[in-house]
């Protein structure tokens, strides 16, 4: 988990230097981002760090792909000696996002988007008995603002629905650049 940490400071500071504000931008470049969040489930709970890259046609259309490093928990209720407790998840997914200017402040933004892709459990899955089925999909759907900061710098704040091993209401709070 340090060394992925270590991984994302780098591309931070590789990354930051890039000029210009990403939602007055009417042509193409490219978009970094880095995100945290939780999902909680009736009987489940997920948290993540995610990276993603990809291209931002205009100030309104981004389409990337992301990746991370995942920790899921589900409960059995019928065998509780089912459960494996807390599972590392590995998840590669395609990301659209459309941003939806505010009116009256231009830098600033509501964001719409999906996440659609599959993960690995690269040691053992959540519940005991579904161990052969290491793979899984994903599909999230997310809502939320994007708030300029600073040059390329923008912090997003929302809320995703997750479908996966692991379904449930989230928020994630992250930075694009």
């Amino acid at each position: 988990m340090k060394s992925l940490s270590m991984y994302f400071l780098t591309v931070l500071f590789v990354i930051f230097p890039i000029k210009g504000n990403a939602q007055r931008i009417e042509y193409g470049r490219c978009q970094f981002g880095l995100k945290a969040g939780t999902s909680v489930g009736i009987h489940c709970l997920e948290r993540h760090i995610d990276v993603s890259a990809g291209w931002r046609f205009n100030r309104k259309h981004y389409l990337g792909i992301g990746t991370g490093y995942q920790q899921t928990d589900i409960s059995d209720d019928a065998d509780p000696t089912n459960e494996n407790g807390k599972v590392p998840f590995i998840p590669l997914y395609a990301d659209y996002t459309y941003y939806l200017p505010f009116n009256a402040h231009s830098n600033n933004s509501f964001l719409f988007g999906i996440e659609a892709g599959g993960g690995y459990y690269p040691d053992k899955t959540p519940c005991k008995e579904n161990y052969d089925n290491r793979f899984s999909p994903i599909i999230k759907a997310k809502v939320g603002i994007d708030f300029h900061v600073v040059k390329t710098l923008n912090l997003n704040v929302g809320l995703s629905a997750l479908v996966s091993d692991v379904s449930g209401i989230g928020i994630d709070v992250g930075v694009t650049f």
